[in-house]
Formats: structure tokens, C-alpha cells, sequence
């Protein structure tokens, strides 16, 4: 999120802890204009769904991608497990070409894009659901080639090529949210702006015009500095 909306959402926050504060409430809370009251409390509570709105739009993407990356780390390693057995078994039986297509290092597996990695471990799947058919299917079992061994690997492929585009997906919602940012904080702006006219009518008092002072120093906006929730983002737009 852009250093402007953090810090214009940092502002919302002190403005209304500022509210909420112990010798200030007694003010303005259920007393008249009860007006205040009611834009207040919803002004409060539209601060709340906006760092909420903010948040999941900074997480879409992360949680994401952290799925894709277990996902395919699983994968990695349940191939390369039933890919070195099967080719042993496979060497075995004569078949060096096809355990060519299945032998790989760890490293191998994983350096594979994911595209190509998702097509060698169906070929995988492939050729040991062949080993389970064919009539040297007991011997095939001896080295680990099971029905249990092969649906795991087939678990596996299946939950990766579930979210194997979860990324460019969450890409698309995080761009969709972006552009609703600017919207959804100037709406918040505005309803703080008719608190800054009603604020005004808590005048008649000392601890009114004390209110009234904090409230107008807490509406500055500061610079608070790229922090651990502004990532830089290449989405984000441009502040006018």
C-alpha cells in the first residue's frame, strides 16, 4: 500500500483514539448535538472496515503465493521419491529410456518451470500406473511402487495444478482492490470532514474547546515513513 494511504489511514486512527479518549468522551458522546454522536460512531466504525479493506488487499497476493510455493514443494519431493525408485525399477526391468524421463536429482525437480514440472510428474503418474498394471506388478511393489505411493504423487500434481495460476489470479484481485482504494479513503475523508463543521458546536465549553483543539491537531496528516506494511507495489497508482 502507498505511503499516502498509510499515512492518511494513520491519521483516521488518531482522530479517532483522539475521540475515544477518556477525558473527551464524556463531551461529545450522548450529548448534544447527538448528531456528532451518530456521525462519529459511524465514522469510527468506517475507519475500522477500511484498514480491514487494506489489509486483505496487502494479503491477497502473499497468501497466494505462499500456497503455490508449498504446493509445489510437495510435489518436488513426492516426484523425485517415486521417480528414483521407479526408475531403479524400470532399469530393472531393461526399460533405460523410459527411466530416463523420470531420474532426476531434487535439484532437478525443482528447477523445472512450473508448467513442465506439473507435465513430468503426470508422465511420472503415467508410467507408474503402467508399472502397477503390468504382470511384473509384484515386483514392482517389492521396490515401493504401491497403489498408496502412486496416489500420493497423484495427490500431489492435483493439488499444484489447483493452484498453479492462484498467483496471477490474486494479481488481478489485488489490481481490482487498488483501484477501489482512493474511492473507499475519500469516503472515509469526507465523512471526518462533516466532524470537523458538527466538532465546532462543542465551543460553549472549556472542555469543548479542548476537544476541539486535540481533534484539529490529530486531522494532520503525517509522514510516518515506509514501514512493514507498504511493500513497494507496482500496482498501485499514482496519488493525484
Amino acid at each position: 500500500m502507498q505511503d499516502e494511504f498509510v499515512n492518511r489511514l494513520g491519521m483516521f486512527r488518531t482522530a479517532s483514539g483522539t475521540l475515544n479518549r477518556p477525558e473527551y468522551l464524556p463531551v461529545w458522546q450522548n450529548q448534544p448535538p447527538l448528531i456528532f454522536t451518530t456521525k462519529a460512531t459511524a465514522a469510527m466504525q468506517a475507519v475500522e472496515d477500511l484498514a480491514d479493506f487494506t489489509a486483505q488487499q496487502q494479503a491477497v497476493t502473499t497468501g497466494a503465493a505462499e500456497r503455490k510455493a508449498t504446493e509445489e514443494d510437495e510435489l518436488e519431493r513426492e516426484a523425485f521419491r517415486f521417480g528414483g525408485v521407479l526408475a531403479i525399477w524400470l532399469r530393472d526391468q531393461g526399460d533405460t529410456e523410459n527411466a530416463a524421463k523420470v531420474d532426476f536429482p531434487l535439484s532437478g525437480w525443482r528447477r523445472m518451470r512450473h508448467e513442465t514440472l506439473l507435465q513430468q510428474a503426470r508422465l511420472l503418474q503415467q508410467l507408474g500406473e503402467a508399472a502397477l498394471a503390468s504382470p511384473e506388478a509384484t515386483t514392482a511393489e517389492a521396490y515401493g511402487i504401491t497403489a498408496a505411493a502412486l496416489a500420493k504423487l497423484t495427490k500431489e500434481a492435483d493439488d499444484f495444478a489447483a493452484v498453479i495460476s492462484n498467483p496471477q489470479q490474486a494479481i488481478a484481485e489485488r489490481k481490482a482492490r487498488t483501484r477501489q482504494l482512493r474511492d473507499r479513503f475519500n469516503e472515509v475523508e469526507s465523512q471526518f470532514q462533516t466532524l470537523d463543521r458538527l466538532i465546532e458546536l462543542f465551543h460553549t465549553t472549556p472542555e469543548g474547546r479542548n476537544l476541539i483543539a486535540a481533534w484539529q491537531t490529530s486531522r494532520i496528516i503525517r509522514d510516518l515513513g515506509p514501514g512493514p506494511l507498504t511493500p513497494p507495489n507496482p500496482d498501485q497508482p499514482t496519488a493525484a
